[in-house]
């Protein structure tokens, strides 16, 4: 997976357990670093949206080893309003680790992983993940899977011309 950029976290293996959630006092109240980033990432002015980029930062770390946690996260951004769209290279980064932690052996993960390289625009990794996925899915659950492949395979192949089109242009 390195040959894709993904960041590398070495420590990983070695990662100590979560610590405590962050709070911090803001406006006379004790906040969580949750709160925080759903608050300033809710207003939609660009502002706050860099406020909660950073402080969405600070809960990837925070979560750093708690798998389960990071990829919920990172879904929510990808797919949730007001998040969708904004924070892609947050949500990425949440998903790299989550994928790291479990070895890119859990399903839910290389999808989610897989919508992130897809929001990015990198549609042929979101293809390669989304198809591991499909290969260690419950039977149940693989019609969505095989949904999100699909749609990635059309704007996969929307991205390249085809011999015919491509011979037009000249």
């Amino acid at each position: 997976f390195a040959e894709h950029g993904w960041p590398q976290h070495a420590a990983v293996a070695s990662a100590p357990a979560p610590s405590a959630p962050v709070a911090v006092r803001a406006r006379g109240a004790e906040h969580s670093l949750k709160e925080l980033f759903e608050l300033n990432a809710s207003k939609g002015e660009e502002r706050s949206r860099a406020i909660a980029a950073e402080l969405g930062q600070r809960l990837v770390q925070q979560e750093f080893g708690n798998a389960k946690e990071l990829n919920g996260f990172a879904w929510r951004l990808l797919t949730e309003d007001p998040y969708q769209g904004h924070f892609t290279e947050l949500a990425h980064t949440a998903a790299v680790q989550a994928n790291e932690l479990t070895g890119f052996a859990n399903w839910m993960y290389l999808d989610t992983l897989a919508h992130a390289e897809f929001a990015r625009g990198d549609t042929d990794v979101a293809v390669e993940l989304e198809r591991q996925a499909l290969e260690i899915v419950e039977p149940e659950r693989a019609a969505e899977v095989e949904a999100a492949l699909e749609r990635f395979q059309a704007a996969q192949h929307a991205e390249r011309p085809t011999a015919s089109a491509a011979g037009a242009l000249r």
